[in-house]
């Protein structure tokens, strides 16, 4: 009897151990497949300054984010040696100690990545930065409206995009059909 304990106990741990990385592995392509997004989003957005003169637009698509996450890891490796309109990224890591976060941001940045744990602390940040030509990417589980510029997230193991017009609009950006069709838009205010 006891041997048929510790062999079932050992067969349930092997289990367990055996599926212990399946579980890792899909939060790590998860990670992936929304690091992925963030560079196909760039693709589809256009910034005042290549409106005003594109041909002459050859400065590195700035990206900023202010802490090291497995995300942002992501994010660096799918954007290592990726072009958009032969813009190359430039990844930087903001300190959310600056005095003046805002002005670092609005100066640096054209791409602000935020996780879905870094919301709510830089909301006021994001709403007073709102009419500036920055793009908001959050990750979030349920995206809320008024959050972000764009907030990337899960549903059904799929990466979906849920995109505020209205943000973009007020931030100047110009968003292609291409992901407008791809996105669930916020709906229009009403007059």
């Amino acid at each position: 009897m006891l041997r048929k304990i510790i062999l079932l106990v050992l067969l349930l741990g092997a289990t367990f151990l055996s599926t212990t990385p399946l579980v890792y592995a899909d939060s790590a392509r998860s990670l992936r497949i929304k690091a992925a997004i963030v560079y196909y989003i760039a693709k589809f957005v256009r910034w005042p300054s290549e409106l005003s003169s594109p041909h002459t637009t050859n400065e590195d698509v700035r990206v900023c984010y202010l802490k090291e996450t497995p995300f942002i890891e992501e994010v660096k490796l799918i954007l290592k040696d990726k072009t958009v309109r032969k813009r190359s990224f430039q990844l930087t890591k903001l300190s959310d100690s600056q005095d003046s976060l805002e002005s670092a941001i609005h100066h640096s940045c054209e791409i602000l990545i935020l996780s879905k744990q870094e919301i709510s602390s830089y909301q006021t940040t994001l709403r007073n930065l709102q009419d500036k030509p920055i793009l908001s990417i959050c990750t979030t589980t349920h995206p809320k409206w008024g959050e972000c510029t764009i907030q990337i997230f899960e549903e059904k193991n799929r990466g979906k995009i849920a995109l505020d017009r209205q943000w973009a609009e007020k931030s100047n950006l110009v968003i292609s059909s291409e992901l407008l069709s791809l996105s669930i838009v916020s709906p229009s205010p009403e007059k």
